[in-house]
């Protein structure tokens, strides 16, 4: 990985011929050191392709101007400890041709130069001012009504209705007027992330979007993804698929599901944390009721030669159905899952009757099935 390092004190009077993109920045925290690095990342995983040297608060770097190319900047440190302490912390930025100014404190940043880091700037204000009238809105209503009672529940539901309405708007018509550049598939991806949109909404906006937009890596993902969620959504059919038993013997969804019963289906890894939690909930139902039919099915996903999955099996004491994927992980894709674990139950028909269980409502919802 090629390093950037800028002295502080020499300075570019003016951006080159090549049409590129200088973008400096300033920080105003006083814990900012020698070992400050920022981390320069073009997707939203932050897969670091390069780095740029912090010298006496202030960083520099060159880089081709476009308006189709999104920089996530990252603040980070060659200490270790340091870095893992500033993971979070992180800006986008637009290298638009020319100079582009980026302020950094400890509790917010700003970006200013170019068309895109301005519009951006002014769809975050707009946000912010939503905010704002959403919170002074909601202390007009502790003071209308008794908190807890049913006129205080109606009217803050009113309010999130509209909060919601009002944000979909916001970001549907900066979308709208951005379909050829970074800024607007940003945005875009965002409305995706939180389940704004549905597949026939989101082929209304790319009908006659640029090429750019129709075909950038994230909104083709996310696009996926929500395609196949609202295919396996609750009301719709199963979708098979097939892998091995934990003894390697070929074995189907359809082996379980549309057989007549109840069928608990759980996506999950080895290395997962948050599945491992899951487990004992998931015990505690099938010990329970699969003596009335319930069944139960794991799925264990991205996870090698499944022999870790096997150690966590036999240490959870875990004896229900298992599908071992190995490496793949095409049937959480299948059915949109995008995080794990993901806990759903289908009807006897092989109709999807709930999705994305966890905790207390895993058990809930089982035992109103069959007490």
């Amino acid at each position: 990985m090629k390093k950037i390092l800028l002295m502080a004190a020499f300075c570019i009077a003016a951006v080159s011929c090549n049409h590129n993109s200088m973008i400096q920045g300033v920080f105003s925290d006083e814990n900012v050191n020698d070992t400050t690095l920022i981390a320069i990342a073009t997707d939203r995983l932050l897969d670091v392709s390069d780095t740029c040297a912090v010298v006496d608060g202030k960083f520099q770097f060159e880089y081709p101007a476009s308006d189709t190319t999104t920089l996530w900047l990252r603040i980070t440190s060659t200490d270790s400890q340091r870095a893992r302490d500033l993971r979070s912390c992180r800006t986008v930025v637009f290298p638009s041709e020319g100079t582009v100014s980026v302020f950094i404190s400890k509790d917010s940043t700003s970006v200013t130069g170019g068309v895109l880091n301005d519009a951006y700037v002014a769809y975050e204000e707009e946000r912010q001012a939503l905010r704002k009238e959403s919170g002074e809105r909601r202390k007009a209503i502790l003071e209308q009504f008794a908190e807890g009672s049913e006129e205080f529940q109606n009217a803050l539901a009113e309010l999130r209705k509209e909060n919601d309405a009002r944000r979909f708007d916001l970001s549907k018509k900066t979308v709208e007027a951005n379909k050829d550049n970074a800024f607007g598939a940003l945005i875009l991806n965002n409305m995706l992330d939180n389940h704004m949109l549905t597949s026939a909404e989101v082929d209304e906006i790319l009908a006659d979007a640029s090429e750019f937009l129709k075909n950038e890596k994230d909104i083709t993902t996310s696009y996926k993804y929500l395609v196949n969620t609202e295919n396996t959504a609750v009301g719709k059919m199963f979708v098979d698929f097939e892998g091995k038993t934990p003894a390697g013997e070929p074995v189907k969804l359809s082996d379980f599901v549309g057989k007549g019963n109840y069928v608990l289906m759980d996506f999950w890894a080895s290395w997962c944390g948050f599945c491992i939690q899951e487990f004992p909930n998931i015990k505690e139902v099938y010990e329970k009721y699969a003596g009335k039919g319930l069944t139960v099915v794991g799925v264990c996903i991205s996870d090698g030669d499944n022999s870790a999955s096997r150690k966590v099996l036999e240490k959870y004491d875990a004896k229900w159905n298992q599908i071992f994927l190995g490496d793949g992980n095409e049937p959480a894709v299948m059915y949109g899952v995008r995080g794990i674990p993901h806990i759903m139950i289908f009807n006897p028909d092989g109709t999807v009757m709930v999705r994305d269980l966890r905790g207390q409502k895993i058990i809930d919802t089982v035992a109103g099935l069959y007490e």
